[in-house]
């Protein structure tokens, strides 16, 4: 297993910051963080001296970055956003679609698949996030409304099927909706309300059939 020793950076830990401090990685992995030297012989050395070492970032919500939307659907582009990203400390990213076509959206995905595995080791990305098109019109900031409507299976699922996406943002009060929450659910995928209008009562009953977390809360 591969093993890299970083010295001397100021390290973001959970109580505080640990200044000239030592983390060990191993594999993919912390294995260690302490403000004296830990030893291991057999580790690649790092010195961060006059750095900050932090735990990479989590991106879940990401249109594309340096010049690139991941909807314009080619390698070029999450190649591009991703590693823009990487440079400022994402290590793991959800590229994330606006509501488009189904054309335009299975074309998303199929980019996304197919995507080298070079660039995979780089930046993780474990799958997509599809914002809309199943939102609310009143709701939809951003989104083109051309493309906003209900959720019905013979439309989501054979994205879904693809298993290329971890979540999905949601309107919950729009027909159809919490049963394709339930379908969602039962495949490993977030639901996530977000441009929505719902009510109280429809937020929680939306939690119900698997709607879990939030996307821009009160819109």
């Amino acid at each position: 297993m591969k093993r890299l020793k970083i010295t001397g950076g100021d390290i973001i830990a959970p109580d505080g910051i640990l200044e000239g401090g030592c983390v060990l990685v191993e594999g993919d992995r912390i294995a260690a963080v302490s403000q004296s030297d830990i030893p291991a012989a057999d580790a690649q050395e790092l010195d961060a001296t006059g750095c900050v070492v932090s735990p990479g970032f989590v991106e879940t919500h990401c249109h594309g970055g340096g010049g690139f939307d991941f909807m314009d659907a080619t390698t070029e582009a999450f190649e591009g956003a991703a590693l823009l990203h990487a440079r400022h400390g994402t290590t793991t990213l959800y590229p994330t679609s606006v509501a488009g076509s189904l054309p335009d959206t299975r074309r998303l995905i199929d980019a996304f698949l197919s995507l080298p595995d070079t660039l995979r080791q780089m930046v993780r990305m474990p799958g997509l996030h599809l914002e809309g098109p199943y939102v609310a019109v009143s709701q939809k900031g951003a989104l083109d409304e051309r493309y906003i409507t209900d959720p019905v299976p013979e439309d989501f699922m054979p994205l879904l099927e693809t298993g290329s996406i971890r979540r999905w943002t949601i309107a919950p009060e729009r027909p159809g909706a919490l049963a394709m929450g339930d379908a969602l659910r039962a495949r490993g995928v977030l639901p996530s309300m977000g441009h929505s209008e719902c009510t109280f009562d429809e937020a929680e009953a939306a939690r119900d059939h698997g709607f879990t977390h939030v996307t821009h809360l009160y819109s």
